[in-house]
């Protein structure tokens, strides 16, 4: 599915997923593969490093110079309680912490380089990594994302409104 892609993101943040779906990728794509991390000071993995170390295309995507990760750290552990209480309702989600927002996804949407013709970005989320991925993959599978860009039909495919195109190989899992 990604043989006609000039380039090929895989994003990647050294866990045993991401990291599996890089190998998996590189074996049958090769050097149109190229391993992402949203960058963050406060992160360590040797699995990163070793990743880093092991492929010279390795990218590590940062917003912007000015933010402040101390901050935004901050305030995603001081909505710990609240997460807490919506997991008990029944009613969590993620967006209620900063850090994804303005550590991971406020740096692609921002980034041309992954708008380019031809580049497709791999995420390695699956359904049972939060209620709000199993939806979003679950209408990737049925062909009812809310855009109806596959016109109905099942894909693993996604054009985002920052004009990147992404892939999403764990969709049924």
């Amino acid at each position: 599915l990604l043989g006609d892609y000039d380039t090929i993101y895989c994003l990647v943040s050294g866990g045993i997923d991401s990291t599996w779906l890089y190998v998996m990728l590189k074996q049958q794509y090769g050097t149109k593969v190229v391993p992402v991390n949203c960058y963050n000071p406060f992160e360590t993995s040797v699995t990163l490093d070793r990743l880093q170390s092991d492929d010279p295309s390795f990218l590590s995507i940062a917003p912007h110079k000015g933010l402040n990760y101390g901050d935004i750290l901050r305030q995603a552990f001081l909505k710990l309680p609240e997460a807490r209480e919506l997991k008990k309702r029944g009613k969590y989600h993620k967006k209620i912490f900063p850090c994804c927002y303005y550590i991971k996804h406020k740096a692609f949407l921002n980034d041309p380089l992954f708008q380019k013709p031809g580049t497709v970005v791999v995420s390695g989320i699956k359904r049972g990594d939060g209620t709000q991925r199993r939806i979003w993959l679950t209408q990737l599978s049925k062909g009812q994302e809310p855009r109806n860009q596959s016109k109905g039909l099942p894909t693993h495919f996604h054009q985002h409104v920052g004009g990147q195109m992404y892939f999403y190989p764990f969709r049924d899992y």
